[in-house]
């Protein structure tokens, strides 16, 4: 009897030994899940989707440079240039192919005083841009943004054409201030603005 009891006895501190093994591997396998649930949070950021700019020289496409898309990219000088420019060119060309999408880009690149003088212009009985028969090419010769300031001042000439016939050839320049707000934009509308880029004063005057 007293050989059974002691069987018994070693059978229960096995187990009971067994039982410890593992609760301290239960507990071992817990702290290994914390550290691996850590350490994949932890790699997160290294997956952030980061929006980058790629910037062309020219209409051909030419590849200048890659930037990326953050809030410091309005303070860059080539970023400043290349929207400067752009609203200029999109502005002052006719084309009678996509002017409606050049104007809207305009309408969301403008102070409400700006499109308003705009879209006077446009509407205008004697403008160029009421006339059909009627194209207006660029040729952009100078841009300078004033050192400090968002003011920038661009030399262009103007070619107006009824057909391949030159009706009219002069040369302007387009004196204009800017600022980048942070006014909310439809979803829509971002691909045309994404950096909130708005011009508050436009003039342009012919020089010789």
């Amino acid at each position: 009897m007293f050989e059974r009891v002691s069987s018994t006895l070693k059978l229960l501190r096995i187990e009971n030994s067994f039982l410890k093994v593992l609760y301290i591997g239960n507990i071992i396998q817990f702290f290994i899940i914390v550290i691996l649930i850590i350490c994949t949070i932890s790699l997160f950021p290294l997956k952030e989707k980061v929006p980058y700019l790629v910037y062309f020289s020219n209409a051909e496409t030419s590849f200048v440079s890659v930037r990326k898309a953050d809030s410091s990219i309005t303070e860059d000088e080539a970023v400043r240039i290349g929207l400067v420019m752009s609203y200029v060119i999109n502005r002052e060309t006719k084309n009678n192919i996509d002017d409606k999408k050049r104007h809207e880009k305009i309408r969301l690149q403008s102070s409400r005083d700006v499109w308003k003088n705009f879209t006077s212009i446009v509407k205008a009985k004697n403008s160029i841009f009421s006339r059909e028969s009627l194209t207006r090419e660029l040729n952009l010769h100078n841009i300078h943004i004033v050192p400090g300031t968002n003011i920038a001042q661009v030399d262009y000439t103007a070619t107006v054409k009824n057909k391949d016939k030159v009706i009219s050839k002069g040369n302007f320049r387009v004196v204009l201030q800017f600022r980048f707000t942070k006014k909310k934009l439809k979803i829509k509308d971002i691909p045309n603005n994404f950096t909130s880029f708005e011009v508050i004063r436009y003039d342009v005057s012919k020089i010789l």
